[in-house]
């Protein structure tokens, strides 16, 4: 075996590999497919009903931009590549108000689930 056939072998078997590790891999999904990014979201809290805002958050609009004023001014939080500091304080805001809403929904069926056992 020549030097041309055994590169052409080598040449061979790495083409092999990469078709195999290409059929292997997982096709990423996004998981978020709304037409809307994390700052329209955010402005349309801010500008909309004052209601939708405090049921969403459990915060005023106003208590929320000066929340996100001290935090800019201190420098506890910043601006990244992606996301800026109101939406980051909005993704915390509601996961904190919704696991509050759910411990507050949970509790009479915890206590009716001790009646039962």
């Amino acid at each position: 075996m020549n030097q041309v056939q055994w590169l052409l072998g080598i040449i061979a078997i790495i083409i092999l590999y990469n078709k195999i590790v290409k059929q292997n891999r997982r096709v990423c999904q996004r998981l978020y497919t709304s037409i809307r990014t994390g700052k329209t979201y955010v402005q349309e809290l801010l500008k909309g009903l004052r209601t939708v805002m405090y049921n969403m958050m459990r915060m005023e609009p106003d208590s929320f931009r000066s929340l996100v004023s001290h935090f800019k001014d201190t420098g506890l939080l910043r601006d990244s590549k992606h996301i800026d500091v109101e939406e980051k304080l909005t993704i915390f805001l509601h996961i904190i108000a919704y696991t509050y809403f759910n411990i507050l929904l949970l509790q009479p069926v915890k206590s009716s689930m001790n009646v039962l056992m």
